[in-house]
């Protein structure tokens, strides 16, 4: 009996041991940059505790400028492709970035790169072989920012941050961005993508939906309008249409696209939908023809002639799809197939 019970004690202090609060700890070097998200901070919809997309192992941003297409994507940070040959791409350099590569803006001999948590990044591209970091922007509580898409015009970068609302920065420095101003969207941050015209900057907003912010002064944007749409904002492009030019903005809207018209920016009107795509992400359009990234449908191509009410036309298996960008009669499209293009018939 005293046997026993001296054996049943000895278990207990092995047990002890081999549970203690050290013995599953994952030290930060071991573990690739997808995986540094604790359990906790998991939600059922596959989003982190701040409502932002958890990282995956797939491209996410994509921008083609002289013969080069510039592609971020979560794992790496950036990578570049020759595409001289269009239809067959080749990885030619690339360059591993802190954070989740997000979306890629060219300007001369720079790369703009937004990496979520981590900010914005400048790399020098002048030596594509070589490229380097330049700076990085961020806020010092990271979990207040997350860099999601952005446009660049004139060495000012206007910046759609998911969680932090819209910012305008200052990289005429390259090395030393600075803040200019911020503008927070009425339902507190959620911007998910920009483009600039003019002297307005148009906003998809996950939870407000488009919203035309007037950038004359670059220290005091102001709002002009905003369009509530029906389903969550995440992407939006430009375009006109007929003799006369009227300018729209497509808004990719979740499960549908929202044709807005802008030609009184001050009262945008919704003048058409397509209500038929399940995940969409982002959206260009060129002439007659839209391209949708669905995350669920691949790349969908949309007959635009009347641009109140678009055509399907076809759709492209490229996997979950997160950008698309038209160059030269080719699609180019970033998605967890890694980077993909075809030639548009």
């Amino acid at each position: 009996m005293i046997l026993l019970l001296l054996i049943l004690i000895l278990l207990f202090v092995i047990g002890c041991f081999s549970t203690g609060p050290n013995s599953s700890e994952t030290t930060e070097s071991s573990v690739s940059k997808d995986q540094k998200v604790s359990v906790g901070s998991v939600s059922e919809n596959g989003t982190d505790k701040y409502g932002v997309p958890l990282p995956l192992d797939e491209s996410n941003g994509v921008y083609v400028a002289d013969g080069l297409a510039y592609v971020a994507d979560y794992m790496t940070g950036l990578s570049v492709f020759d595409i001289s040959d269009k239809s067959n791409p080749i990885k030619i350099s690339e360059l591993n970035l802190s954070g989740d590569g997000m979306d890629v803006f060219v300007s001369g001999k720079f790369a703009y790169v937004t990496c979520g948590y981590s900010g914005l990044q400048i790399i020098d591209i002048s030596d594509i072989k070589n490229m380097k970091v330049l700076s990085s922007f961020k806020a010092e509580d990271s979990s207040l920012d997350y860099a999601a898409r952005l446009y660049v015009k004139d060495n000012i970068v206007f910046l759609a941050d998911s969680v932090g609302g819209f910012k305008i920065i200052d990289a005429s420095i390259p090395d030393a961005p600075e803040i200019i101003s911020k503008f927070g969207s009425t339902y507190q941050g959620s911007i998910e993508d920009v483009i600039v015209y003019g002297n307005n900057a148009f906003l998809a907003d996950y939870r407000a939906g488009f919203i035309v912010v007037d950038i004359t002064d670059l220290k005091n944007p102001r709002l002009v309008s905003e369009t509530r749409t029906t389903g969550m904002a995440k992407g939006l492009c430009r375009t006109e249409t007929g003799q006369t030019k009227t300018p729209y903005v497509l808004v990719v809207d979740y499960r549908g696209i929202q044709v807005i018209d802008i030609s009184d920016i001050s009262k945008p009107v919704i003048a058409g939908s397509y209500e038929d795509l399940k995940n969409a992400e982002s959206i260009t359009a060129s002439g007659s023809n839209a391209f949708v990234a669905d995350y669920n449908l691949g790349v969908v191509q949309l007959d635009i002639t009347e641009i109140t009410k678009p055509v399907f036309v076809q759709s492209f298996d490229t996997g979950k799809t997160n950008d698309v960008f038209l160059y030269e009669g080719y699609i180019f499209a970033a998605s967890d197939k890694d980077f993909s293009s075809f030639k548009i018939e």
